[in-house]
């Protein structure tokens, strides 16, 4: 039997964040996710990284989809 790599601790990967106003956010290439309080996530990309902060009380669910290489 073959281990299971969770998605989500693979890196890069892609994440849509579905908020419980209706909202939507897709983003790609995520390097690094820190959570505490609120979730900091680092992509790159080719202008250099940038940091997303998501408040995880207003989360519905998240999708995440491994980057192909």
């Amino acid at each position: 039997m073959s281990k299971i790599q969770w998605p989500h601790l693979t890196f890069p990967h892609t994440q849509e964040i579905c908020f419980d106003n209706g909202e939507r956010r897709v983003l790609r290439n995520i390097v690094h996710i820190e959570q505490g309080k609120w979730t900091h996530i680092i992509c790159e990309d080719d202008h250099g990284s940038s940091e997303t902060i998501v408040n995880p009380n207003r989360v519905l669910f998240v999708r995440i989809k491994k980057e192909e290489i």
